[in-house]
């Protein structure tokens, strides 16, 4: 009796991991989908104004007529081309756009999370 009360609880344990791993793994995917949703969302109205950045965002080097603003096409914001030379495709666009280093990571991080 004792041996089968061990061996059913067993089986119930593993019933319960297999379910929160399923779980874990649903709730995954729904948070990408929400953070696709967003992208998609992203208004061009939200861009940062050139007048407003007087330098870049990740670097904080200072523009000039050699140190060019360039607009994440992901977030919005401004920084200079050495911030921003990475190319990605976007919900937004067929060809892949500009975007800052600190979007890159993400959307990198994000793709190698898809199924």
């Amino acid at each position: 009796n004792l041996r089968q009360d061990n061996d059913r609880l067993k089986e119930q344990v593993k019933e319960g991991e297999l379910t929160l791993e399923e779980l874990g793994q649903q709730l995954s995917w729904s948070k990408l989908q929400v953070d696709t949703m967003k992208e998609e969302v992203n208004v061009p109205g939200a861009w940062e104004k050139d007048s407003m950045a007087t330098n870049c965002k990740i670097c904080t080097k200072e523009f000039s007529l050699a140190r060019r603003r360039h607009h994440c096409r992901n977030c919005g914001g401004i920084f200079c081309d050495a911030c921003s030379d990475n190319k990605m495709k976007l919900p937004s666009s067929a060809k892949p756009m500009r975007v800052c280093d600190n979007c890159y990571t993400v959307l990198l991080d994000r793709q190698s999370k898809l199924p």
